[in-house]
């Protein structure tokens, strides 16, 4: 999905000419399509970032058409034209989740700043669950949530302290990179002092015995002979 690139689809060329001109000036990519079928075969290939369907469509309503090109991509964002003088029940199209209603007719720069608030909505909505996705670490038997900051083994909460914590997401965000012990320690104690790496290796012991199953042999945080310490995925 690219938010830079949209589809337009009405069955009227001027309808898709003038509204492609005016989208083309704002820098946006715009292809259009004249029917449901021609949209759903570029889909594929075009991948837009939002869909502009002209209401009402030949072939299907607003809302049974968003249904259909959805069955494509659940994800797709759509914005309905709609006709003054057509009646449109907006509650079921938002609760099949269409993105934004406008109506016609409309000026260019209105339906250009209703294009930019649905993508730029879109984008932070992706932003952030991006950096969910990246703030929660999950696997079968363990899931380290670094917002919350909790811990849970087979669904069950693991109490850690604050370093302890911090020793395990270091560890389990960089799955198999090897970490020193003096490394561990900059990066989570902000020190430099090697008569302190005995304290990564205490902390190692306490998270071995809360989190593994068998702490004499572990199977998440591993020992590096002679380099430090990892957390081991299978790849």
């Amino acid at each position: 999905m690219n938010y830079n690139r949209l589809l337009v689809v009405s069955d009227n060329p001027r309808t898709n000419r003038s509204v492609a001109a005016d989208l083309v000036r704002e820098g946006y990519d715009v292809t259009g399509a004249g029917s449901l079928r021609e949209a759903a075969q570029k889909l594929g290939s075009f991948q837009p970032g939002l869909v502009i369907l002209d209401h009402p469509l030949p072939g299907g309503e607003a809302d049974s058409a968003c249904l259909k090109l959805r069955s494509a991509d659940p994800d797709l964002p759509f914005l309905i034209l709609a006709a003054k003088d057509y009646p449109v029940d907006r509650l079921p199209g938002f609760r099949l989740g269409i993105d934004e209603y406008q109506v016609k007719p409309c000026t260019p720069p209105e339906l250009v700043l209703r294009v930019k608030a649905v993508l730029s909505r879109l984008s932070v909505l992706k932003s952030l669950a991006s950096q969910q996705a990246r703030e929660l670490i999950v696997y079968p038997d363990l899931e380290i949530d670094a917002l919350g900051r909790v811990v849970r083994v087979n669904m069950r909460k693991v109490e850690l302290t604050n370093k302890e914590f911090d020793l395990l997401w270091t560890l389990a965000s960089k799955p198999n990179q090897v970490w020193s012990r003096l490394q561990l320690l900059s990066r989570v104690w902000n020190s430099t002092f090697p008569g302190d790496e005995n304290t990564v290796t205490v902390h190692i012991h306490r998270l071995r015995g809360k989190l593994e199953r068998d702490p004499a042999h572990p199977a998440y945080i591993k020992t590096a002979r002679g380099s430090g310490y990892k957390f081991e995925v299978a790849r």
